[in-house]
């Protein structure tokens, strides 16, 4: 009985380490890319599956606007919600982004 009693305690607190290991895991992944400036957000629609599906992660550094080609991702606000979509074309005389969620069939009809 003795026995029986110890391997059950290794394993839960093999258990608990593993839960420990992987809650460190998920939390720095949300606190260390903050360090070196970059935002965090979870892709919550469809509009750029298949290349980032519903519950995709991604990390958004800050850019000048100038530097945006067609085919960038981009992350901006847009009517009090946070949207990433893809360049479709950068005007820059006109200082707008066209953008368009890749699922999309039309451009996004605000630019940014």
């Amino acid at each position: 009985m003795h026995k029986q009693n110890n391997l059950v305690a290794r394993l839960v607190r093999a258990l608990g380490i593993l839960l420990i290991m992987a809650t460190i895991l998920v939390a720095s992944s949300l606190v260390v890319p903050n360090l070196f400036g970059l935002k965090c957000y979870v892709v919550s629609t469809g509009s750029m599956e298949p290349g980032l599906p519903v519950g995709s992660v991604v990390y958004v550094s800050d850019t000048n606007a100038v530097e945006l080609s067609k085919d960038d991702v981009v992350t901006f606000y847009s009517n009090g919600m946070t949207v990433t979509h893809r360049v479709v074309e950068n005007q820059q005389s006109e200082r707008q982004i066209i953008t368009k969620g890749d699922a999309n069939d039309h451009n996004d009809l605000f630019p940014v």
